[in-house]
């Protein structure tokens, strides 16, 4: 599920390269990468976000998974606890 969270990440960093891409390009030369729609972004570029949405994606899971289950630091809201403290 986070994978897939990287991905939708990615496409709105994409979304703003492009913006600040298309304000400061001289010359906007459109293509079709991924064939839905024209984007004026370098291949390299258009290619690479997605890839690292994934892999970023993946090592959030990896990295969560151990703080969360393994180290089991994570929030809890315990009601015996909030009356300790008071």
């Amino acid at each position: 599920m986070r994978i897939i969270l990287g991905i939708i990440l990615s496409y709105i960093v994409h979304g703003a390269i492009e913006i600040i891409y298309l304000k400061t390009a001289n010359e906007i030369i459109w293509s079709m990468h991924w064939g839905f729609a024209p984007c004026s972004l370098p291949p390299l570029i258009a290619y690479m976000l997605p890839l690292v949405g994934i892999i970023g994606g993946y090592y959030l899971v990896k990295f969560w998974w151990q703080i969360m289950y393994v180290e089991k630091k994570h929030w809890s809201f315990n009601k015996e606890d909030q009356l300790t403290k008071q």
